[in-house]
């Protein structure tokens, strides 16, 4: 009886390692620097799956999809640091930012270049997004500033804290196989 219950256990604890580390394949992240160290801003709390299918068919519907993020989801490890990030881009006003992808050219056999829009805080920005297919997850990133969506990079603690006005936004979405 003890050998069964150890065994169901072990069973259980799988495969909820299992949901968990395929949940976390799907994620946005905003990362930056400051003057004294670096900072990342990640929502993986989405599980939406890209509609593309590996075989590249006429049913893929990628140029459809699109990610709203809701602002409030973005976790920066640091509680003072995500509600920076969250005053920042005044999450109460403008609660989600959405990455729309308008399409997608197959470059070679795992790398795409995909056409995306972005909208935060009511400003809409397209981008070119170069993506590689890994384990099942379209991976890529792109830099982008602050400045382009009239944000002004703050300053804390007298200015002697200073945010840069470059970010990285990466991306890794889950393929539907």
């Amino acid at each position: 009886m003890k050998t069964l219950s150890t065994v169901l256990k072990t069973a259980v604890l799988l495969l909820s390692l299992n949901v968990s580390a395929q949940e976390k394949t799907s994620y946005v992240s905003i990362n930056g620097t400051t003057n004294i160290n670096t900072f990342k801003c990640v929502n993986n709390s989405f599980h939406q799956l890209v509609p593309l299918s590996l075989n590249h068919s006429s049913d893929n519907k990628f140029a459809e999809t699109s990610i709203n993020l809701i602002v409030k989801d973005f976790d920066c490890r640091n509680r003072m640091m995500t509600n920076d990030f969250r005053d920042i881009i005044h999450a109460e006003k403008y609660p989600f930012l959405n990455i729309t992808f308008l399409s997608l050219d197959k470059k070679d056999h795992n790398t795409y270049k995909a056409f995306v829009q972005v909208k935060m805080m009511n400003k809409v920005k397209k981008y070119s997004l170069d993506l590689i297919l890994k384990d099942s997850a379209l991976v890529g990133n792109k830099t982008l500033r602050f400045s382009e969506f009239d944000i002004v990079p703050p300053k804390k603690f007298g200015g002697m804290v200073s945010v840069k006005d470059d970010l990285n936004l990466a991306v890794s979405l889950k393929v539907k196989d």
